[in-house]
C-alpha cells in the first residue's frame, strides 16, 4: 500500500516535468541527502501553500536511497519558532488521501523538520557549517533555499547564501526560490538583478510565478503543440478576433493593503501572471517543448514583439471601499487621496506577421462580481449561413473558440473547452474527455454542451508542481532573467502614465453591473469605458474635506446656497442628502425622496452609485419620481430609465421600495381612461401616512420650468391633486408627461434645486431678482416649502 501511495504521488509530481535529473550515483549503497532550507517558515505563504508542497515532494522522492533535510529558518529565536512551527505543520500540512501510509508518512515530515534563526550573516555562516552535521556518511545531493521574504531581503540574504553556504561538493547544485514582486519596474527589476547577479548564477535563481504552476496554464503549450496540424494554420490574425486573458476576483484586499498599496493590480497579476500566460498562447511552438532554451528564445522573440502599453490602451478602476480600508489599516487622514487601481483592462499589440491587429486583452480585478480565471481564444466569424438555426443545430456562424480554464468554481476541475464547429482537437497528457455535468450549465454564456470538453482528473497545486520542478531543475516555469526585463519594459510606460490619475471607482460585487465595461476602439487605437459618464466630472476617491476651491455658501432668493465647481456640487448635495436621510430614519424609521430626470442628476446618481454606496441606508428608503416623459420604460428619454442606469441597478434597494410612475396602463400611455396620476397619488398617500415627502429633488430648465411643470399650463394652478398630466413642453419634446404638482412638492420636509451648466445661465441672473416671482411664466418660483427647508446647488458655469 505504502509504495502504491507513493507511485501515485510521484506520478502526479512527474506530469509537468519535462526531464529528469540523473541519479547522483550508480553506487545502490549510496545514500544521498537534498537539504531544503524555507526562510520565512512562519509567514502565511509558508503556511497556506509551501509547508503542505514541501510535504508532497517529500513523500514523492524520500527513498531508502535519497533523504530530505527540511529546516524552517526565520527572524524569531528558536525558542519561540519552534512552537509555531508545530502548530503551523499540524494545522496545514495534511494527506490527499486516507492511506495509512501516507499518514505514518506525515507524522515522521511533521517530527523531522527543525527549525533555526537565520537573521545576521554570522547566522547563515554558523547553520550551513553544521547543515550536513547530522546526515552522516550521506552525500549532499543539492540545497535548496526558498525564500518567502519581502523582496528588500534577497539581496542581502543571496549575499550570505554566497558567503557562507555553497556546498563544497562540486556536482550539488544550489537552487535559490525567490517569490514575486521582482521589483515594481524596469529600473528597480534591473537593480535588483544586478545585486542578485552579484551573488548568484543565472542558472540558480529560481523566480517563481505560481500561475505557472496551475494545470490550466501548464495546459496551453503542451495543447497547441499536440494539435498543430489542426490548429497552426488558423491560429493567426486571419482567424482570430481577440484574445482574452482573465483574473477575475470576487475578493477585495482588506487586510493585505499595507502590501497591495504599494503595487497594485498592474503590478500585482498582470506584469506577470498573465503576460506569462501570453507569451504562451502568442509564441511560436517551440519544435520541442521539453528544450527549456529553445522555448526560452521563442518567449523572448514574443515578449520583445509586443508594444510597449500607455494609458490610451487602458482602463483603471478602484472598488468602492478601498479607500476606507486604505485610511484604516495605514492610518491616513480623510485628506489624503489614493490612487492604486484595483481594476485594469489593457489591449496589447504585437509587432509580427502572426499577431498583427490583433488585440490581446487583458482583465484583472478585485472585489468583482465572480471568482473566475480563463484565456480565450475567439474566432473570427466570417461565415453566411443558409440553414435556420435550430436548438440541436451547431452551425458554423456560432462563436468558435478555444477556452482554458484556470480558475472556475463551476467546474471542479481546470478544464480545456473548444467549440463544437472547431476540429476536435488532439489531447495532451494527461487530459481526457471531462465527466459529465448539469444540462443547464452554462461557460462564459455559453451552454456547455457546445464544446468539446476536457480536463483532468484532478488538480495538482500549483506549488507542489513548482517545488518538484525545482527540485528537478526544470526552469521552463520559473522566470528568467531576460524575460524579466523584457516584460517590465512592456509595462513600465503605463505604469508611469497613470501616476496620479483618478481610477473610476466602482460598486463591489455584483453591484458593479457593467460599470466597468470598455470596448477597444482599433481605429483609434485606444480603450474607453461604455458608461456615459460626463469625461470632465472626476471620479475620484478624496475625502470629503479635500474640495479644490473652497464651495461658496450664500443665499439666492432668500434660500441657502451651495456654489462652486460641478464636482464639489455633486459632493456636498449628496453629503446632504445622506445626512438627511440618516436624520429621517432616526426619528421617522424610514426616508422618502423623490428623484427628478434629465441629464443634470445624472453626475449625482453615478456619484451616489460609486462613492456613496456603502454609506446610505439604502434597504429603509423609498425612491419616487418626481416627473416622467410618456413613454415606453425601455425608451431612451424615459426618466425612469436613466435613473434605473445611472443608480438603481447599483445599489442594494428592495423593489417594493423603488415607485415608477405609472405609464403604461392597458389603454396606452398615460390615457386619461386609466387614472394613472390617480393612481400615483393614492401610491403616495397609502405609502406616506402623513403625506409628506422627506426630500424632493428639482432641477431648473432654461426656461424656468422644474419637474414637467411648465410656463402657461393650466396644472400651475392646480389647487387638490398631488400628481398630474401635463400636456407640452419642449416643443420637440415628448407632448405628454406626468408629474408631481406644487401640493406634492411643496408640504416637503426638504427640496434642493440642483442648477448646473451655463445654459441655464441667463434665467439663474435673472432669477436672482426678488421681485420675480410670477410661476405662470417661472414655474420655478412657485416652489415655497410651507413647513420645510429648501436649497440651491449651482456650479460656477451657471452663476458666472
Amino acid at each position: 500500500m505504502h509504495s502504491k501511495c507513493v507511485i501515485l504521488v510521484l506520478v502526479t509530481l512527474m506530469c509537468s516535468v519535462q526531464h529528469v535529473i540523473p541519479q547522483t550515483s550508480t553506487d545502490t549503497d549510496e545514500i544521498s541527502v537534498t537539504n531544503v532550507v524555507l526562510v520565512g517558515a512562519l509567514g502565511d505563504l509558508a503556511k497556506k501553500y509551501l509547508w503542505q508542497g514541501f510535504f508532497d515532494l517529500y513523500l514523492a522522492k524520500e527513498s531508502a536511497h535519497h533523504k530530505f533535510n527540511f529546516v524552517a529558518a526565520g527572524r524569531k529565536s528558536a525558542e519561540d519558532g519552534t512552537p509555531i512551527l508545530t502548530k503551523i505543520l499540524d494545522e496545514y500540512v495534511k494527506c490527499n488521501n486516507t492511506a495509512v501510509t501516507c499518514a505514518n508518512h506525515l507524522e515522521v515530515f511533521r517530527s523531522s523538520v527543525t527549525y533555526t534563526q537565520l537573521k545576521k550573516a554570522e547566522d547563515y555562516a554558523q547553520f550551513c557549517d553544521s547543515l550536513m552535521s547530522h546526515s552522516g556518511a550521506a552525500k549532499e545531493h543539492g540545497r535548496l533555499f526558498y525564500l518567502s521574504v519581502p523582496p528588500f531581503a534577497y539581496a542581502a540574504i543571496a549575499e550570505n547564501i554566497h558567503k557562507g553556504c555553497r556546498p563544497s561538493g562540486s556536482d550539488t547544485w544550489l537552487r535559490v526560490v525567490l517569490e514575486k514582486p521582482f521589483g515594481n519596474d524596469l529600473q528597480s527589476a534591473r537593480e535588483l538583478a544586478n545585486q542578485l547577479a552579484g551573488f548568484l548564477k543565472e542558472e540558480e535563481i529560481y523566480r517563481i510565478d505560481h500561475y505557472l504552476g496551475k494545470v490550466g496554464v501548464q495546459s496551453i503549450l503542451p495543447f497547441r503543440n499536440v494539435n498543430m496540424a489542426k490548429y497552426e494554420r488558423i491560429w493567426n490574425r486571419d482567424h482570430i478576433a481577440r484574445v482574452e486573458i482573465v483574473m477575475k476576483e470576487a475578493i477585495d484586499v482588506k487586510g493585505r493593503l499595507e502590501f497591495y498599496d504599494s503595487y497594485g493590480v498592474i503590478r500585482d497579476v498582470m506584469q506577470n501572471h498573465l503576460t506569462e500566460i501570453m507569451s504562451l498562447v502568442g509564441m511560436e511552438t517551440p519544435r520541442n517543448i521539453s528544450d527549456h532554451q529553445e522555448t526560452l528564445t521563442n518567449k523572448l522573440q514574443f515578449l520583445h514583439q509586443v508594444q510597449p502599453i500607455n494609458a490610451k490602451r487602458a482602463v483603471i478602476g478602484q472598488y468602492d471601499n478601498y479607500a476606507n480600508q486604505w485610511r484604516e489599516e495605514l492610518e491616513k487622514s480623510d485628506d489624503e487621496i489614493v490612487n492604486t487601481p484595483t481594476f485594469s483592462g489593457v489591449a496589447m499589440y504585437v509587432n509580427n506577421p502572426r499577431w498583427m491587429d490583433v488585440p490581446f486583452i487583458m482583465t484583472a480585478g478585485k472585489a468583482l462580481d465572480e471568482r473566475i480565471g480563463y484565456v480565450r481564444i475567439l474566432f473570427q466569424d466570417n461565415s453566411v449561413c443558409v440553414k435556420r438555426k435550430t436548438s440541436d443545430f451547431l452551425s458554423n456562424c456560432d462563436t468558435k473558440q478555444i477556452i482554458f480554464l484556470t480558475g472556475n468554481p463551476s467546474l471542479k476541475y481546470p478544464s480545456i473547452l473548444v467549440s463544437k464547429n472547431l476540429p476536435e482537437p488532439e489531447l495532451p497528457s494527461p487530459w481526457t474527455k471531462g465527466a459529465a455535468f448539469p444540462a443547464d450549465l452554462k461557460i462564459l454564456g455559453f451552454p456547455l454542451e457546445t464544446f468539446h470538453y476536457f480536463s483532468q482528473s484532478e488538480d495538482v497545486s500549483a506549488y507542489t508542481a513548482l517545488i518538484a520542478s525545482c527540485f528537478h531543475g526544470n526552469k521552463d516555469k520559473f522566470i528568467g532573467t531576460q524575460d524579466l526585463m523584457a516584460s517590465w519594459g512592456i509595462w513600465t510606460p503605463l505604469l508611469e502614465d497613470i501616476i496620479g490619475k483618478s481610477p473610476r471607482i466602482y460598486p463591489s460585487g455584483d453591484s458593479c453591473g457593467d460599470w466597468l465595461d470598455f470596448q477597444v476602439s482599433h481605429h483609434h487605437n485606444k480603450l474607453y469605458f461604455l458608461h456615459d459618464v460626463d469625461d470632465e466630472w472626476d471620479t475620484s476617491n478624496k475625502g470629503f474635506s479635500t474640495l479644490n476651491m473652497a464651495a461658496l455658501s450664500d443665499t439666492y432668493r432668500s434660500n441657502p446656497l451651495v456654489a462652486g465647481s460641478k464636482d464639489e456640487v455633486v459632493e456636498r448635495l449628496a453629503t446632504h442628502l445622506r445626512n438627511i436621510a440618516s436624520e429621517a430614519i432616526q426619528e421617522r424609521g424610514v426616508f422618502h425622496i423623490a428623484l427628478s430626470g434629465g441629464k443634470t442628476p445624472k453626475q449625482l446618481y453615478a456619484y451616489l452609485a460609486l462613492r456613496m454606496n456603502l454609506d446610505f441606508p439604502w434597504h429603509k428608503m423609498h425612491i419616487w419620481l418626481v416627473d416622467e416623459r410618456c413613454v415606453p420604460s425601455t425608451d431612451e428619454k424615459s426618466n425612469f430609465r436613466m435613473l434605473y442606469s445611472s443608480l438603481l441597478k447599483y445599489i442594494q434597494i428592495p423593489h417594493i421600495n423603488v415607485h415608477p410612475m405609472p405609464i403604461e396602463l392597458p389603454n396606452g400611455l398615460c390615457n386619461s381612461v386609466d387614472k394613472g396620476a390617480m393612481i400615483y397619488e393614492s401610491e403616495l398617500k397609502r405609502t406616506i401616512p402623513t403625506g409628506r415627502l422627506d426630500y424632493v429633488l428639482l432641477g431648473m430648465g432654461a426656461d424656468g420650468h422644474t419637474a414637467s411643470l411648465f410656463p402657461n399650463q393650466g396644472v400651475l394652478d392646480e389647487a387638490n391633486d398631488l400628481v398630474s398630466i401635463t400636456d407640452g413642453g419642449p416643443p420637440d419634446d415628448i407632448p405628454q408627461r406626468m408629474t408631481l404638482s406644487y401640493n406634492a412638492i411643496n408640504t416637503a420636509r426638504h427640496a434642493g434645486v440642483l442648477v448646473m451648466g451655463k445654459t441655464k445661465r441667463k434665467m439663474v441672473s435673472l432669477l436672482k431678482s426678488e421681485g420675480v416671482t410670477d410661476k405662470m411664466n417661472y414655474p420655478i418660483t412657485g416652489v415655497k416649502l410651507t413647513d420645510g427647508d429648501l436649497v440651491w446647488y449651482m456650479d460656477h458655469k451657471a452663476l458666472f
